[in-house]
């Protein structure tokens, strides 16, 4: 649940998924859109001269995210999907 970030300008969510190789982001970010038929994309960063993957959910699949994991998250990490 710690994992992520909600951005209030943008709307959207991000999936912290640094530690993980390109090959492994691409594949939960293929699970997420077809499976959940979720709206997301691919986020490459430059952190500490390396470069880090991180997953967004764009703005207009959020509310349908929240509706699927809202039942298994604890109300004190609400705020990472902007509630």
């Amino acid at each position: 649940m710690d994992d992520g970030s909600f951005n209030k300008i943008k709307g959207y969510v991000i999936l912290c998924t640094d530690s993980y190789t390109k090959e492994d982001v691409v594949q939960l970010l293929f699970i997420l859109s077809d499976k959940f038929k979720l709206s997301c994309a691919l986020v490459e960063l430059n952190k500490n001269n390396k470069t880090v993957y991180r997953i967004r959910i764009n703005k207009s699949s959020v509310p349908y995210l929240i509706c699927l994991i809202r039942p298994y998250m604890i109300p004190s990490m609400y705020y990472k999907l902007g509630l």
